[in-house]
């Protein structure tokens, strides 16, 4: 078996940021933590967004065989 890593980033607004959380199996459904998970990502957008966006930065691993 082989493994590649394929880095790769995206660069979100707010509403980029919060849609691909929204979009994630972990994310709280409404109710119950829901909106103060919302906040706090809200907070952590505005302290690590440059010109109104941030960088998300991530990696892909492949496994496959020949």
């Amino acid at each position: 078996m082989k493994k590649q890593v394929l880095a790769n980033s995206q660069l979100l607004d707010w509403e980029g940021f919060k849609g691909r959380a929204l979009s994630s199996s972990f994310m709280p459904r409404q109710g119950g933590l829901h909106n103060e998970v919302l906040l706090a990502m809200k907070d952590l957008f505005n302290r690590h967004q440059e010109n109104g966006k941030v960088q998300f930065q991530y990696d892909t691993l492949m496994y496959y065989t020949l």
